[in-house]
């Protein structure tokens, strides 16, 4: 296998891990974080400061639907599902990647965070921002609409940095036979968060 198919099928394997994880409550239902990343691609050659705003958890009930329903009727159901759900937060580019980025910010429909191995790791999913152009086109691209943020932190030391992944342009789906979930990335690289820092 190249290095790079190599590097991308280890890195969807991790996603569906995550996904995966039970949930954990660690912070009141009403906790706001905010954070900043600095995010690079390397195929694209940018890099820039995004800002991640939780203002909400999602509940493990919420959770469960939204999993039960990818599991039983599939990827669209689950999309509409997501985007039936309250607000979680935001997702905003700062300074040059505010600039080229036609979305000034990007809503968050569903956030839940757990422990394990000394390991705190957050994980946010939203809808892919999609133009009129893309959507207007037919493209094959239209399956792969959702985004997902994974964060991960030292769970022992709450002001520590983290590290993390933006998978972009995902397609979710479930194989009943394996009994697993299964993700599909559209693009060669997620974008790398390199240093998350919570701010005060």
């Amino acid at each position: 296998m190249p290095e790079q198919k190599q590097k991308l099928a280890v890195t969807i394997v991790a996603v569906i891990a995550v996904l995966a994880l039970a949930a954990v409550s660690t912070a009141a239902d009403d906790e706001k974080e905010v954070y900043n990343a600095f995010a690079v691609q390397m195929v694209q050659g940018m890099s820039g400061t995004i800002e991640i705003n939780i203002t909400r958890w999602s509940t493990p009930e919420q959770r469960n639907m939204l999993l039960t329903t990818l599991k039983e009727k599939g990827h669209d159901d689950f999309m509409k599902a997501l985007r039936g759900q309250d607000e979680t937060g935001f997702v905003q580019g700062q300074g040059a990647l505010a600039r080229a980025n036609p979305f000034p910010s990007t809503r968050l429909h569903a956030a839940w965070q757990s422990e394990k191995d000394g390991k705190r790791k957050v994980v946010l999913v939203t809808d892919r921002p999609i133009g009129m152009r893309e959507a207007s086109s037919a493209n094959r691209s239209l399956d792969y609409d959702t985004s997902v943020i994974i964060m991960e932190f030292p769970a022992n030391d709450p002001s520590a940095d983290g590290t993390g992944t933006l998978h972009m342009a995902l397609k979710l789906g479930y194989d009943e036979k394996k009994n697993t979930l299964e993700v599909e990335e559209l693009g060669q690289q997620p974008v790398r968060l390199t240093k998350i820092t919570k701010r005060d």
